[in-house]
């Protein structure tokens, strides 16, 4: 795979819907300022889960969640945890996104790091059925993810 100027992201997606369940991936991270990877839970109505890993800063996951496209700003809408190692483009680790009806539990090399629960429904994802994996250009939002350097 390779990402240049004019093609800034690639994304994969199961063919199923997958309502619930306990979803795995073990991998290393795009290593480069600018270079966002994700693994996503996504809704048809923009509700989302997510784990992103920004190339320049190795050492944790962000873990989201969102209703509508929007964060709950209310409700600790981004958690980083710690991976273990501190790089997560050095060496392969296992994270994990484990959805149920009533919880949402994010996972680093088996380590429970994050819990949100559906006390309100009004604030908690739902019909989050797409799984969803990706490596994208982040410098549109360079503050959060850096600025990607293409070669050439």
């Amino acid at each position: 795979m390779t990402l240049d100027e004019q093609h800034k992201a690639t994304t994969l997606r199961l063919l199923s819907r997958i309502p619930n369940g306990r979803f795995t991936t073990s991998m290393k991270v795009a290593p480069t300022a600018g270079m966002a990877t994700a693994f996503i839970l996504m809704g048809d109505n923009k509700d989302e889960v997510d784990m992103e890993w920004l190339g320049w800063k190795p050492d944790a996951v962000e873990t989201t969640y969102h209703m509508k496209g929007i964060l709950d700003e209310e409700n600790e809408p981004l958690k980083r945890l710690p991976v273990s190692g501190g790089n997560a483009s050095a060496s392969y680790h296992t994270y994990a996104i484990e959805k149920t009806d009533t919880t949402v539990k994010w996972f680093v090399d088996g380590v429970e790091g994050r819990t949100t629960t559906n006390s309100d429904p009004a604030k908690f994802p739902e019909g989050v059925e797409w799984l969803m994996f990706g490596v994208w250009d982040g410098s549109s939002v360079h503050e959060w993810a850096g600025t990607a350097k293409y070669n050439g």
